[in-house]
């Protein structure tokens, strides 16, 4: 077998594995073997205990390894957003980047904090949103006060069977949030599919609210004193 001397690591693999993510510059593993390189970046590994493949032709660490190794300039919603992008386009699974992260953590590498409250707030179990837009809305919700809406619930008929799956719902108040985006909702198809499936959710008593992107991003307070008016009734009466 022929022995490793580099490996590309950081951002440069996340490149090549194209997930959601590009670097700004190249990034790459040089084992103790190979020192004396002039290559931008260089974080001095024994390449052996590294899980690696290859892509596009170039020796790479295995994407979950990819992704420990960018907590350190990343945010958490960058990093969440990663990750679900990853898990969406299944190029890994959650048991695969949760050992990769209990490992950099151990090591008390940069970027330790942050993936140990990346793995405090998920499990094998969690939902991955069908898109950014949903882990963002929900986490400005949260941001703003409100309760941190479930993502991607299925709200159930009482024999079992599914009635709708909403983007962000919140099943104790009965509420579900549906993020209406121009490239699928702006079609006559999804227009009658979204409107009988708010019909169903309403025979089984759930409310639903549409926002566009345009209304999250530029009339959040609008959006708030919305869903607030849904969740808290009584506060809203109160305060007009």
């Amino acid at each position: 077998m022929a022995v490793l001397s580099a490996l590309a690591w950081g951002r440069s693999a996340l490149a090549l594995w194209n997930p959601a993510d590009h670097p700004a510059k190249p990034s790459v593993a040089i084992s103790k073997r190979a020192q004396g390189s002039n290559i931008d970046i260089v974080s001095l590994r024994d390449l052996d205990d590294l899980h690696h493949t290859t892509r596009q032709g170039i020796a790479t660490v295995s994407l979950d390894v990819a992704i420990a190794t960018t907590a350190n300039s990343s945010t958490q919603q960058s990093l969440d957003n990663l990750i679900d992008e990853a898990l969406r386009q299944s190029l890994t699974s959650w048991p695969r980047i949760e050992a990769a992260f209990l490992a950099f953590s151990r090591q008390g590498r940069a970027g330790s904090g942050l993936l140990r409250t990346v793995l405090a707030e998920r499990s094998e179990s969690s939902a991955v949103p069908l898109s950014a837009w949903s882990r963002d809305f929900a986490n400005k919700l949260a941001s703003s006060g409100l309760a941190r809406p479930e993502m991607e619930h299925r709200v159930l008929a009482a024999d079992g069977s599914l009635i709708a799956q909403v983007d962000l719902g919140y099943p104790e108040h009965h509420y579900a949030i549906e993020l209406d985006s121009i490239q699928f909702h702006l079609n006559r198809s999804a227009f009658e599919t979204d409107r009988r499936r708010d019909a169903n959710l309403a025979q089984v008593g759930w409310r639903v609210s549409r926002f566009t992107w345009s209304q999250f991003r530029y009339d959040w307070d609008w959006v708030i004193s919305t869903i607030t008016s849904q969740l808290h009734p009584t506060r809203e009466s109160a305060a007009a």
